[in-house]
């Protein structure tokens, strides 16, 4: 029994799409129209008036993002929404009691030949819709069939989910139901279409020994099961010879549904059947994050629309990385729409490794960007990024700008936040420049005594862009009473929470790829409380170490820094030309750093 709820249980995750999604991207049949059939609902037809089956779906309206998440806990809801939305404006319904074998064959056939949707009965606890299967014991009872027989309280409590058909026929227009096995409870004319399976004969079974067959080949072949008798009702009759004349369902064109496998079973009949029956195609989401799965990409690429059919209780925790509260709809639109990352894809790693020259175009004193205009500092890193070619497996070498953006200062600036900031225009001819060339731009605060977020937000048009991230550098990061060299800066992680709350929610508004969000240090005191860190999905949350000097007290640092974690953050690593001893680490040097850096930067 456990196996058929398993399979009910999955299939309830398909009907999903349609269940709460109709009310949102349906115009609704006004109340008092025609239902969509010739069919009276307060006056269902009599057997001398057959009842055409042919019905048409409400019109679907596309959404404005094309996204629409059809929220529900449980599968079972999405199960019951489904089939109350699919099949309310249906005037024939086909019923069954059991969710396979025979019994289901038949009802299939009879619910295409009438163009009908197909309700499989489920039922909580027995009751008039329970199907014969539902006496099978329980795993786990004892083979009596009794619950209360076994050890775990909790496993004798009565199983929940999907309400019991007769409740969700209490809503639908229906006027005719034809039953295969249990009828549901409903006010709609019910013909009962009698189904017998003959008992295998016995003498045409093969005892396994040869001795009742010309040879071991033939003994070694099942006989063919014996075909059903089927018995209907004149009505029903009637209904089969009209529906050649009724066209099907009108279908959902350009409508995809996004479904969660469960361990590779196959949908529950009656969902599959009401999904075919629209023109609706499914597609499997199997993995943890649809912006890192092309294949799922390219399935939805041509759809107007796309219905999340996934329960609460069947999405992944988070993607990878990230920790709470997951936006899947916008994964699933920024997966389908949001333009790709340099060196491909629309999540920042593993699978690329950004090669960086840090600095401020305005001189050297800085790092290497100052030391060559705009087109000589986009060759000198690309030959950079060059050495590292090859380096790092399968992960793919893009080159990138770390360009600082608010210069600390050792004088207070006219606001007093010693941290002079960036011409914009300056900042936007490097961006323009670098994103021309293929690269990928990391803007770097320091911030004196002015918050991070403030200063972010004074660079908000350029962080809307795809390929532009954002470096806080809480060296610099200022107490009000406090200066420039005198004191190495810290920031609290409620701070640093704010400017990456607010970034993902820019990711989201202009359904942008994963963007880098990157914190240096090279103190654990740097960064207050790195345990409460927020990690959005829309971000990849990056820790780099850019202490400078002896290379084995870098080693050591960086040790100290990727042990204290925490666990969802990506780690970077700096190189210093100067100040590296005894010499600059080598590219094949650096690429051998455990755990493997995904952000490198000179200066």
């Amino acid at each position: 029994m456990w196996l058929i709820l398993v399979a009910l249980i999955v299939g309830a995750g398909v009907l999903v799409w349609m269940a709460l999604a109709v009310s949102d991207f349906r115009e609704p049949v006004a109340e008092g129209t025609d239902a969509p059939s010739t069919i009276d609902p307060a006056s269902p037809p009599t057997a001398e008036e057959p009842a055409p089956s042919g019905w048409a779906l409400p019109e679907f309206a596309s959404p404005a993002s094309g996204i629409v998440d059809v929220a529900a806990a449980t599968s079972d809801d999405l199960a019951a929404g489904l089939l109350g939305q699919v099949v309310a404006t249906a005037p024939v319904v086909v019923t069954v009691d059991q969710p396979t074998g025979p019994h289901l064959d038949v009802a299939a056939e009879l619910a295409r030949d009438l163009q009908a949707p197909l309700v499989v009965v489920v039922v909580v606890g027995g009751g008039a819709d329970a199907g014969a299967d539902d006496a099978t014991p329980s795993p786990d009872t004892d083979p009596t069939g009794d619950a209360s027989a076994t050890d775990d309280p909790v496993a004798s409590e009565q199983p929940t989910g999907p309400p019991a058909t007769d409740a969700l026929l209490a809503g639908w227009r229906t006027s005719q139901v034809v039953a295969i096995g249990t009828p549901p409870t409903t006010s709609a004319t019910v013909h009962e279409v009698t189904v017998e399976v003959p008992a295998p004969d016995p003498s045409s079974e093969p005892t396994g020994d040869g001795t009742d067959a010309p040879d071991a080949t033939a003994s070694a072949t099942p006989a063919p099961a014996p075909s059903p008798q089927v018995t209907r009702p004149e009505p029903v009759d009637a209904m089969l010879a009209d529906a050649a004349s009724v066209p099907a369902p009108d279908a959902l064109a350009g409508v995809v549904a996004v479904v969660r496998p469960d361990d590779d079973q196959p949908l529950r009949a009656d969902v599959a059947h009401a999904l075919d029956l629209v023109g609706v195609e499914t597609v499997p989401f199997t993995g943890d994050d649809p912006r890192a799965m092309p294949a799922l990409q390219e399935s939805l690429a041509g759809a107007d629309s796309i219905l999340l059919a996934i329960a609460d209780d069947q999405w992944p925790g988070a993607p990878p990385m990230s920790i709470g509260p997951t936006d899947w709809p916008g994964l699933f639109l920024a997966a389908v729409e949001a333009p790709e990352l340099v060196g491909g894809g629309k999540v920042m790693f593993p699978d690329r490794t950004l090669i960086a020259a840090y600095g401020n175009p305005r001189g050297p004193a800085l790092g290497v960007l100052g030391e060559r205009d705009l087109e000589g500092s986009i060759a000198y890193t690309e030959d950079l990024a060059a050495e590292y070619e090859g380096l790092f497996g399968d992960s793919s070498v893009v080159p990138a700008f770390e360009i600082i953006a608010t210069v600390a200062s050792g004088e207070p600036e006219p606001d007093e936040s010693y941290s002079r900031k960036e011409d914009l225009d300056l900042l936007t001819e490097w961006v323009d420049g670098a994103t021309e060339a293929g690269l990928y731009v990391v803007l770097d605060l320091q911030p004196g005594r002015e918050d991070f977020l403030t200063q972010a937000k004074r660079l908000e048009d350029l962080l809307r862009r795809p390929n532009v991230g954002l470096a806080l550098d809480p060296e610099w990061r200022l107490a009000p009473d406090e200066v420039h060299i005198e004191q190495i800066g810290t920031v609290t992680t409620a701070e640093v929470n704010e400017v990456s709350d607010w970034l993902a929610g820019i990711v989201r508004e202009e359904v942008l790829p994963q963007k880098l969000l990157m914190i240096h240090g090279f103190r654990l005191s740097m960064l207050t409380d790195r345990e409460d860190l927020h990690f959005p999905a829309e971000l990849a949350t990056m820790l780099q170490m850019d202490g400078q000097g002896p290379q084995t007290l870098k080693n050591d640092t960086y040790e100290v820094l990727t042990e204290a974690g925490p666990d969802q953050v990506w780690w970077g690593w700096k190189n210093f030309y100067d100040e590296d001893s005894p010499e600059t680490r080598s590219p094949e040097d650096t690429a051998a750093v455990d755990p493997t850096p995904y952000f490198v930067s000179y200066q």
